[in-house]
């Protein structure tokens, strides 16, 4: 087992991706957990998570309304250590435990930062303040299992790379063929047996909605009906984003099914991926009801709590305006959700360039 550094401590936080990262990343020799009532319950996680890494893991648990303690503890252990052999990971705790612990460190000379997952990187607090690169590089598995989650299945990519070019074509000018769209879903939803040449539109179809109906023709002499039928049905959204995201994010799944290995939590999230330690999720709904989307907002409310503020960016399209439901919008905000319009779906390589890679913004990679 190859070791980078000596020892650290790490103030154990509610969201255990800042915990897990430090670990894999400096690989300490000692690790020494410090827990509050909080956190405790994360105990036997973090340490069978850390064992592989380290040859000694020691869990300390104090009073978070005894702030003292951190201060002695971290004084004892850090004056086991000669200066610049330990670091501090403030992944956790009060602001008087995290003062306390950072004064404690700091007086024995050791190197003192916490995770920041905004940036996905580290901040280094002492001996100076400037960032240092995330350098592992962390699989949409790994990530998930130490966030507590596992993949229980998924599509396989080549049961809709025939229907590739179909879902581009079709998101790229969805604004010619949206009203189309909309009526197809509403008309599978109501007739789930019909099939797609029994489709007629209630009014006279403008070139562009004509060619989309010539094609959806064309499709049935390639595919069954089922198939068809499904990807007119709305399917044809998650595959469209599953190929507009791809070349943007390191890993990404389709029809992703989880669970929580702790708790008796399972999602099934339409488009999932990773980029640079972040979770990317992608949902939508054909509905442009308030209550609806309302409801469809709070479930996925449900998975960005439990993998937390900043781990995870969480996008969901519907068909109405959202800036004409201001109301809605600032629900979604306030659940770390963007809420956006359906017809965005051809922007979605420009959403995902406003998060810059971290090799743009200058990052440090070696301490």
């Amino acid at each position: 087992m190859n070791h980078g550094i000596e020892g650290m401590i790490t103030v154990a936080g509610y969201h255990r991706l800042p915990d897990l990262i430090a670990v894999r990343q400096f690989r300490p020799r000692q690790l020494h957990y410090i827990l509050t009532p909080r956190t405790h319950r994360l105990r036997d996680f973090l340490v069978s998570q850390a064992r592989p890494y380290c040859e000694f893991v020691e869990v300390i648990e104090i009073d978070a309304f005894k702030p003292f303690q951190i201060f002695r503890v971290c004084s004892r252990i850090s004056q086991q250590y000669q200066p610049g052999n330990m670091i501090l990971n403030l992944a956790g705790g009060t602001k008087p435990l995290m003062l306390l612990a950072y004064e404690a460190a700091r007086a024995y000379q050791h190197r003192i930062l916490f995770y920041d997952p905004f940036k996905r990187a580290f901040t280094v607090l002492y001996p100076e303040v400037r960032p240092l690169k995330v350098t592992m590089n962390f699989s949409l598995e790994e990530i998930l299992e130490m966030l507590s989650y596992k993949i229980l299945e998924n599509r396989p990519e080549e049961d809709f790379e025939s229907l590739k070019q179909w879902a581009l074509r079709i998101g790229k000018n969805i604004h010619d063929y949206f009203r189309v769209l909309v009526e197809m879903v509403q008309y599978f939803s109501m007739n789930p047996e019909a099939t797609v040449e029994s489709f007629e539109l209630p009014w006279q179809p403008t070139v562009f909605e004509l060619e989309l109906l010539e094609e959806s023709k064309l499709m049935m002499s390639e595919y069954p009906d089922e198939i068809v039928r499904t990807f007119f049905a709305g399917h044809w959204v998650k595959e469209y984003i599953y190929w507009s995201v791809k070349n943007y994010l390191e890993e990404v799944f389709m029809d992703a099914v989880l669970e929580h290995i702790e708790w008796d939590m399972q999602f099934k999230i339409p488009v999932l991926g990773v980029r640079q330690q972040t979770l990317y999720s992608f949902w939508y709904l054909w509905s442009s009801n308030p209550a609806e989307i309302r409801d469809e907002l709070v479930e996925i409310r449900k998975w960005t709590k439990t993998v937390g503020q900043g781990i995870s960016k969480n996008y969901l399209f519907v068909l109405l305006d959202p800036y004409q439901h201001k109301q809605l919008l600032f629900m979604a905000r306030r659940m770390h959700i963007f809420l956006l319009n359906i017809r965005e779906l051809p922007h979605m390589g420009r959403i995902l360039k406003i998060q810059p890679f971290m090799e743009e913004q200058g990052v440090e990679e070696m301490y």
